[in-house]
């Protein structure tokens, strides 16, 4: 799995044992490729990879995802064009379409469909060699008692260390899993959180966090923020309080 993050974009690239190819964006929006697709995108991350050792800031993360894409187009061209019997011309046309069809999956300011002719294919209904996603329950520790949850009733499972979850973050990593979701159970009860989600990032998965959002103090969020958290969930059950505290059974208020 490769993985570059250009702005506030953030892309996966997988290659299937079929030679095809499956992009992630921004962890929730999946572009499958076929061959062609997948050696100008594998051309991409090669030249983007190459940016980012040498130092370059002009295509480095800060910069905007569309200039990042207008300014590594002659690379890509070029492989493409040194791989394959194609005009340059050509390439960077096709190339442009694929990066827009990016950009608009990513922004939602075009539809992928109707203005790059994306094709879309039904969920489940190819094999891939890895989920998009796993979610990992840290624990089944919660302050609520709701009894629609599989984590309640009484349970007496062991937490798995620190090291332990490391271990599996960097498997799941190494299978190919674009994006790491820690629940529970309530995972903010888990000191090491923080430490669990920091080290996901440095393997290159997207890190979310589902909670019910009671511990969340303002050291918490920002703690979480420095580890570099993507995406957090918040279940409410109501917006009427009183019907809320009462799915949730327990007696503090979400007030």
């Amino acid at each position: 799995m490769r993985q570059a993050r250009i702005g506030d974009l953030k892309i996966h690239l997988r290659e299937e044992p079929d030679s095809t190819g499956v992009l992630v964006v921004n962890s929730n929006a999946v572009l499958f490729l076929d061959r062609t697709a997948l050696e100008y995108f594998k051309a991409f991350f090669t030249a983007w990879e190459r940016s980012a050792k040498s130092g370059r800031s002009d295509t480095g993360a800060a910069l905007d995802p569309v200039l990042a894409g207008e300014k590594l187009t002659p690379a890509v061209v070029g492989a493409i064009t040194r791989k394959y019997m194609v005009r340059s011309g050509r390439a960077a046309q096709d190339w442009g379409r694929l990066w827009n069809t990016v950009l608009a999956v990513a922004t939602g300011s075009r539809c992928p469909f109707s203005d790059f002719e994306v094709r879309r294919v039904e969920p489940l209904s190819r094999e891939l060699s890895a989920p998009y996603r796993v979610d990992l329950i840290l624990t089944y520790r919660c302050q609520n008692n709701c009894a629609h949850c599989y984590a309640g009733g009484p349970r007496a499972t062991p937490e798995l260390q620190t090291a332990d979850w490391k271990r599996i973050i960097q498997k799941l990593a190494g299978w190919g899993v674009p994006t790491l979701t820690f629940t529970g159970g309530e995972p903010l009860l888990r000191d090491d959180l923080e430490d669990l989600v920091a080290y996901a990032g440095k393997c290159g998965c997207v890190t979310g966090l589902i909670t019910n959002g009671r511990l969340l103090t303002r050291d918490r969020v920002q703690a979480l923020f420095r580890a570099g958290l993507d995406f957090t969930q918040i279940t409410l059950e109501s917006s009427d309080p009183k019907i809320h505290d009462l799915e949730r059974a327990n007696p503090w208020p979400c007030r």
